[in-house]
């Protein structure tokens, strides 16, 4: 009787872990259903552009949850950014990558102007739910949410290997 209570309770055990396994690799996907990547092919030169306009922002500033909306895609289009041609290989290199990285706060600011020449959109049901830029130059990153302005944990190797991962 002990050892068929032993057995039970095991595979109860490797029962739970598998159902706990499964609904966090679940969640995990349900976060998105797309990621789509545009990188800056050109940047119109204005050396009397705003530092709060919305093009500026989006090449070199700090984005806000205000200015993400529907119209967001056509403006990254518009600022000069194209979505790339990559491989579905490299295209799930670079997703597994980004995701593989924790949110929180820089403890190093950089010194140079950022230029993120590297955007990702998450969407879930078309609507956008994250948005990350990258700027590999400076080693700078910024990620924003309809919750949260945070960044990617990064460190200077991570910023190389994506460097390579993007040509």
């Amino acid at each position: 009787m002990k050892n068929l209570y032993k057995k039970s309770n095991f595979f109860f055990i490797i029962f739970s872990f598998l159902v706990l396994f499964f609904f966090i690799n679940a969640k995990k996907n349900n976060e998105y259903d797309n990621i789509i990547i545009y990188k800056l092919k050109y940047e119109k030169r204005n050396h009397k552009s705003n530092g709060h306009s919305l093009r500026y922002k989006i090449i070199h500033g700090n984005l806000t949850r205000k200015d993400i909306n529907d119209n967001f895609e056509n403006n990254l289009q518009k600022f000069g950014y194209v979505k790339p041609k990559h491989s579905e290989i490299k295209y799930k290199q670079i997703c597994s990558k980004l995701n593989s990285f924790e949110y929180g706060t820089s403890k190093y600011e950089v010194s140079c102007l950022q230029t993120y020449r590297d955007v990702f959109i998450y969407k879930k049901h078309n609507k956008i739910v994250k948005i990350i830029k990258i700027c590999t130059s400076c080693y700078a990153n910024e990620v924003i949410t309809p919750e949260s302005e945070s960044m990617l944990l990064m460190d200077f190797s991570d910023y190389n290997s994506l460097k390579e991962l993007f040509k």
